[in-house]
């Protein structure tokens, strides 16, 4: 397993270790591309100097051993790319290009690196998305499964939203969160569809893949091919015109929703498999047995508070199911 670390502003300044590493892995990719070698680059974000142990543990284990006698059978090479540029909307455009642009990647996983991941889950996906999507569709995005760090612990992913009241249309379409039709879908052609707000599912089937509008970057498998369908930069942070006590004070749209926007107005499906299962580390590790304890907790709340109460037809009305 060849590993490179990235080089500021995509500069060649050969002489420090680093940099020729990296010469050495592009020359290396162009050389196993002429004898045949298809290459997955598995691209690693970092913005600081230290990773969770719990992450490398399971990345290396991932990555190494058998997983690298797998690939090689295949005559596939595995290239690990760790851009630790700043911000991460910069940091995951540059490793998309990077790999793409100099290291011929045919397929780019992305990982992020809160995470924790099992041993068999790169060759799974591999796998997967080599095989048709349940609608008989070719699979370019294949997503695992994981889980807000904080209760009640909602999936990282899932279904776009309407519009909500004091939603500046105008703004979220200069920003690129509308869909006016660019995706296929008839129906996003008779009116605006925004791209902004989503839902975390309760409820999701447990043994076939399924689709979703809005996935994390933590766990991603794509083909090359897809990121030319989408317009650059891939990721962008926007202002959220919706700051306030109501949404959390937040002060931008996270750069990838508006990747997510990004791969809906180019028609591109996203698919989760749900047998992918990653831990999410925070000052825990949330998983999908944590959200599972929160959610029955909550219903068993609501429950018990009277039919007509308006927090339970609340909570009843918010439940989500992909099925």
């Amino acid at each position: 397993m060849a590993i490179a670390a990235s080089v500021k502003h995509n500069e060649f300044q050969y002489g420090t270790r680093t940099d020729l590493d990296r010469f050495e892995m592009i020359e290396g990719a162009k050389k196993l591309k002429e004898m045949g070698y298809r290459i997955l680059v598995v691209n690693l974000p970092m913005t600081g100097n230290w990773v969770h142990r719990p992450f490398f543990e399971s990345c290396l284990g991932m990555c190494a051993g058998s997983a690298y006698q797998y690939f090689d059978s295949q005559k596939v090479r595995m290239l690990v790319n760790i851009c630790s540029d700043f911000p991460i909307d910069h940091n995951r455009n540059k490793s998309a290009r990077v790999a793409i642009e100099q290291f011929g990647a045919d397929y780019i996983m992305n990982l992020d690196t809160d995470q924790t991941f099992k041993p068999s889950t790169i060759v799974e996906m591999w796998e997967r998305i080599h095989k048709p999507a349940p609608d008989g569709s070719e699979i370019e995005a294949l997503a695992g499964m994981y889980f807000m760090k904080n209760p009640p612990f909602r999936p990282v992913l899932g279904p776009f939203t309407g519009w909500e009241a004091g939603m500046d249309h105008d703004y979220l379409d200069k920003q690129g969160f509308v869909c006016h039709g660019e995706c296929g879908d008839e129906e996003h052609s008779k009116g605006a569809h925004q791209l902004v707000r989503w839902c975390g599912p309760h409820y999701w089937p447990e043994d076939k893949l399924f689709r979703a509008d809005v996935i994390g970057v933590g766990c991603v498998m794509t083909k090359a091919s897809m990121w030319a369908k989408l317009e650059y930069p891939f990721f962008k942070y926007a202002p959220d015109p919706m700051k306030g006590p109501k949404n959390g004070d937040a002060n931008e749209i996270s750069e990838d929703m508006f990747w997510c926007a990004n791969m809906h107005k180019a028609g591109v499906k996203v698919w989760i498999d749900p047998s992918i299962q990653c831990g999410h580390l925070g000052v825990m590790e949330a998983n999908r047995d944590m959200n599972r304890g929160a959610l029955e907790s909550a219903k068993a709340y609501f429950a018990s508070l009277p039919a007509d109460n308006k927090s339970r037809l609340s909570f009843e009305q918010g439940i989500v199911d992909v099925r």
